[in-house]
């Protein structure tokens, strides 16, 4: 064995000093038989034992403190564009941007097509009404129009003062008459035409039978003739033919009074009658006619 220090065994460490130093001390480096006045040391390692059994994995540690971040990387080549994908719905409307100064007008186009007309709008406020014209002249009269409704009678005025009286007109005269006929005999239903001198112009008062009888007065034999009625009733001739009474008595010593008194203007003063026998037998009438003549009577 050396005595270099370098020359050590391995795992043994040696100060010079105490290699040095007397020691009145054992120094057991060694076996326990060794003795001699120097350290026994140790032999060379030898070749290592096999490999125990691994243990029992021991439990995962706590996880370490995060490393400092790494530099970027050198951003890689671009790859090719990939298919368009499907179109996204569509996102709400932005917010309208700020208009646009107006631009300058541009050239007028060409007259395009006229378009179909357009529905009618409503009509307009009437416009205020424009001042008069001038009267125009006169137009022809048109023709007359329907005659108007006849319209509602006014209030009757206030009387107006009474005018002054009159001259006293001549005397006037009037007188009642009683005026008999006898007729034929008459059958059931027989007619007898007769006239009587009664005045130019009278009022009829009454009539009297003795037996039930049709009785009628004309103006004129022209009017007597033209009433063609076989039983009393219908239809009388028309006005305008001096065509003036008729009575129907139906009883034996019978007055017909009139009221109002009926007007008779006979020409000549001559009256024309009729008179029909509406009783069941044979039978002589008997009438009578009272009258009230009117003076002075028209001229003939």
């Amino acid at each position: 064995m050396s005595n270099n220090s370098n020359d050590k065994a391995p795992g043994v460490f040696i100060r010079e000093q105490d290699w040095n130093r007397p020691s009145n001390k054992k120094q057991s480096l060694g076996s326990p038989s060794s003795a001699g006045p120097f350290p026994a040391f140790p032999g060379p390692a030898g070749p290592p034992g096999p490999t125990g059994p691994t243990g029992p994995t021991g439990p995962t540690g706590p996880n370490g403190s995060p490393g400092t971040p790494g530099s970027p990387g050198t951003p890689g080549p671009t790859g090719p564009t990939g298919p368009t994908g499907p179109t996204g719905p569509t996102g709400p409307n932005g917010t309208p941007g700020t208009p646009g100064s107006p631009g300058p007008t541009g050239p007028t186009g060409p007259t395009g097509t006229p378009g179909n007309d357009g529905t009618p709008g409503s009509p307009g406020t009437p416009g205020s009404p424009g001042p008069t014209g001038p009267t125009g002249p006169t137009g022809t009269p048109g023709n007359d129009g329907t005659p108007g409704s006849p319209g509602t009678p006014g209030s009757p005025g206030d009387p107006g003062p009474t005018g002054p009286t009159g001259p006293t007109g001549p005397p006037g005269a009037s007188s009642f008459s009683s005026t008999l006929y006898t007729t034929n005999l008459l059958s059931s239903g027989g007619v007898e035409d007769f006239s009587l001198a009664l005045g130019l112009l009278y009022n009829l008062v009454a009539i009297s039978s003795d037996y039930p009888m049709w009785i009628r007065v004309y103006g004129d034999p022209a009017s007597r003739a033209a009433d063609t009625r076989t039983v009393p009733g219908g239809i009388p001739p028309l006005s305008g033919t001096a065509f003036y009474a008729e009575v129907v008595t139906v009883t034996t010593e019978e007055t017909i009074e009139f009221a109002p008194l009926p007007t008779v203007y006979a020409p000549g003063g001559t009256t024309y009658l009729r008179v029909v026998n509406t009783g069941a037998e044979p039978q002589t009438l008997q009438l009578s006619f009272t009258t009230v003549e009117n003076i002075p009577s028209p001229p003939v």
